[in-house]
């Protein structure tokens, strides 16, 4: 398998397309379903927020980072708790320390019953 690919969602803004529609204004979100295991994925541009719903007990959540050109170190965001039904933001995240050699960040779960959305502006 690999990881599970996040589509960024772009948010509407101050001034959106008028009249809204239905649901246009709403976050779609992706289960981490059987691919939680190989973690997930999203383009990195340097504008997105990573979000996070936990729909069951206990979980955590790890973020990898590179080594920054700008520190000289990695920053990995390890095993991060999160209660049943919390909701976590992360971002937005920095090129520098963040993006894989993929153009993407990386990132994992701990179980399948996890939703996931990213936002970006």
């Amino acid at each position: 398998m690999s990881r599970l690919l996040i589509t960024p969602q772009e948010v509407l803004g101050s001034y959106p397309n008028l009249p809204l529609i239905a649901d246009s204004a709403e976050i779609i979100w992706t289960a981490a379903g059987e691919d939680f295991i190989d973690g997930f994925r999203f383009p990195l541009t340097g504008r997105e927020l990573l979000i996070i719903r936990n729909n069951t007990g206990a979980q955590t959540v790890t973020l990898s980072s590179v080594v920054s050109k700008r520190t000289n170190r990695k920053g990995d965001i390890t095993a991060y708790s999160m209660a049943a039904a919390d909701v976590l933001v992360f971002g937005p995240f920095s090129n520098d320390g963040w993006l894989q050699i993929s153009g993407e960040l990386w990132g994992a779960v701990t179980v399948a019953d996890v939703d996931i959305a990213v936002l970006k502006w």
